[in-house]
C-alpha cells in the first residue's frame, strides 16, 4: 500500500531528505533516473552532503519491480575538497600580490628617474634639450598607460563576474571577436574559421565569450611567426566545443602546468592575467578549458561548454 505521496509506506516514513525521496519517486512514476546526484541537507544542525544514484530494479523477465537507490555520504570528501580549493586560492592570491608588485615596480622606477631628470635639468637649458625632454615626457605617459593597463587587468581579475546570459549565435561571437583584433599586424599568419552549420543559439554572455575568443586568438597570433591559426567550432545537443590552434613555438610541460596561473606570462610585455580571466569566464559558463601543446609544433586551446540550451 502506498501513502499520499505515491511512495511505499516504509519508504515514505524513512528518515530521508525530501529531495532524495523526490528522486526515488521520479524513478518509480516517471522512469527517470539519476547518477551521482549531489544533495545537500541540514541534519542535527550540520550540513550533510549525499550522492544519490537510482536505477530500475527488474525481475528475470525484464519487468520493472521498483527502483534501486544508492546513497553515499560524501560530506567529508566535499569538505576536504573545499579546504583544498581555499588553500589554492590563497596561494594564487600570494602569487598575484608578488606579480602586481613586480609589474608595477618597473614602470614606477622608469617614471621616477624620468621625473628626476626633468626636475633637475629643465630649468637650465630647456630649449637646447627640448628633444630629450620631449622623449622623457613621452616615456612618462607610456609608462602611466602601462600602469593603467596592469591595474585594469587586475580589477578585471579580482572583481566578481556578472554573467548576463542570453540566446546568441556562436558564429556572431567569433566574427565579432575577430573584427576587434589587429590582424594586419600579422601578415604571415592566416586566420581560418571552421564552424559547423546549424548550431542553435546558445545561452551565453556574448561580451564575455567574445573576450575569451579574442584573447585566445590574440595569443595564437603572437605565438605564430607564420602559418595558420584555426578556429574550429562544433556542437552536440548539450555541448559546445571551441578550439583555437596555432602553428607556433608550442609550450613545454612546465609552462603548461602554470599557463592559467595569475601573472604567469611568456611575453616580454603583458600582465599574465589574460588566460586567468579566460579560465574564470569559462568556469562561470559551466565549462572547461584544456591545452594541448608540444614544443615546436604549436598549441591548441579547447573550450567545452555544457548545458547551454
Amino acid at each position: 500500500m502506498g501513502g499520499e505521496s505515491g511512495l511505499p509506506l516504509d519508504l515514505e516514513m524513512a528518515v530521508l531528505p525530501q529531495e532524495v525521496k523526490d528522486l526515488i519517486r521520479q524513478g518509480i512514476h516517471q522512469g527517470e533516473y539519476v547518477t551521482l546526484k549531489e544533495c545537500r541537507l541540514i541534519y542535527d544542525g550540520r550540513e550533510e552532503i549525499l550522492n544519490v544514484s537510482t536505477s530500475p530494479f527488474s525481475d528475470g523477465a525484464g519487468e520493472e519491480l521498483g527502483v534501486i537507490a544508492v546513497i553515499s555520504d560524501i560530506t567529508q570528501i566535499k569538505k576536504l575538497e573545499e579546504q583544498l580549493l581555499v588553500s589554492q586560492r590563497l596561494a594564487a592570491i600570494g602569487e598575484m600580490v608578488a606579480g602586481v608588485a613586480h609589474q608595477i615596480r618597473n614602470p614606477l622606477a622608469i617614471m621616477k628617474v624620468s621625473a628626476e631628470i626633468l626636475r633637475d635639468n629643465f630649468g637650465k637649458e630647456p630649449l637646447k634639450n627640448a628633444e630629450q625632454y620631449k622623449e622623457l615626457t613621452r616615456l612618462l605617459v607610456s609608462e602611466i598607460d602601462s600602469l593603467n593597463y596592469i591595474i585594469q587587468n587586475f580589477l578585471d581579475f579580482a572583481r566578481p563576474l556578472q554573467i548576463n546570459r542570453a540566446k546568441c549565435s556562436i558564429e556572431d561571437i567569433v566574427r565579432s571577436a575577430l573584427s576587434l583584433l589587429p590582424l594586419d599586424k600579422y601578415p604571415g599568419v592566416a586566420v581560418k574559421v571552421d564552424i559547423d552549420s546549424g548550431i542553435p543559439l546558445r545561452n551565453l554572455d556574448k561580451d564575455l565569450m567574445e573576450q575569451v575568443v579574442r584573447n585566445l586568438v590574440q595569443n595564437a597570433l603572437e605565438a605564430s611567426e607564420e602559418g595558420v591559426v584555426l578556429i574550429k567550432v562544433g556542437s552536440s545537443d548539450e555541448t559546445l566545443k571551441i578550439s583555437i590552434s596555432d602553428q607556433g613555438c608550442g609550450m613545454d610541460q612546465e609552462t603548461l602546468r602554470n599557463i592559467f596561473n595569475p601573472f604567469f606570462t611568456m611575453k616580454n610585455k603583458g600582465t599574465g592575467l589574460g588566460l586567468s580571466i579566460v579560465h574564470r569566464i569559462v568556469q562561470e559558463h559551466n565549462g572547461s578549458i584544456y591545452v594541448d601543446s608540444t614544443p615546436g609544433t604549436g598549441s591548441t586551446f579547447t573550450v567545452v561548454l555544457q548545458d547551454l540550451t
